[in-house]
């Protein structure tokens, strides 16, 4: 069963930012960087609960269904999503040396 993935305008921003950086200094890691995720979104799409429970410390966001899965081939990029049954939402792209908690706060 596939479900819509929908990714949200910070996602994306996140994401074509890292694409600019990583294509900076390396052009074609900046295509294989875009060919993973959109591999991943594929993968959300057919397994949406893949990816790990999120566990944080913050109250508020112990309090959401937030999941993660990091970037194949670049597993510093981590995708937090949230899962609702019938659509993936795909919330942040972050890189893990990022303070997450502190990003994810600012939904």
């Amino acid at each position: 069963m596939n479900v819509p993935v929908r990714r949200r305008r910070a996602a994306q921003d996140e994401f074509l930012a890292y694409v600019d950086r990583i294509a900076d200094d390396d052009p074609d890691a900046a295509i294989r960087f875009i060919d993973a995720f959109e591999r991943l979104c594929g993968n959300l799409s057919r397994h949406p609960e893949m990816g790990r429970s999120y566990r944080s410390d913050e109250p508020t966001l112990r309090a959401l269904n937030l999941r993660r899965a990091s970037i194949p081939d670049f597993p510093e990029y981590l995708v937090f999503y949230e899962f609702d049954g019938g659509t993936v939402d795909v919330l942040h792209v972050l890189h893990a040396r990022l303070d997450v908690d502190r990003r994810l706060r600012r939904r």
